[in-house]
């Protein structure tokens, strides 16, 4: 291999590289309506659901494999809380 020809394809790469918009987000499951999530997004628009409760419980991951289906802390986000509840 003759020296320089990694570099003159990564430069072609670059090159050629397009940024499209991503037209496909695949679905969360339960975090994208959860209360208890923090949404949070990479500069190169990567995006990460935080879960909250993993500060307070440590049966709770703290980046949840996505799509989370099942998950015994969800609160739909438009649900009134329960202010009896609540210390």
């Amino acid at each position: 291999m003759v020296e320089g020809s990694a570099r003159a394809r990564r430069r072609l790469f670059r090159a050629l590289k397009v940024d499209a918009p991503r037209t496909y987000t695949p679905p969360a499951g339960l975090c994208e309506s959860c209360r208890n999530v923090k949404v949070v997004e990479t500069r190169k628009g990567s995006r990460f659901y935080l879960c909250t409760l993993s500060d307070v419980d440590p049966r709770f991951p703290k980046y949840p494999r996505i799509p989370v289906l099942r998950c015994l802390g969800y609160v739909p986000a438009d649900q009134e809380i329960d202010r009896e509840m609540v210390p």
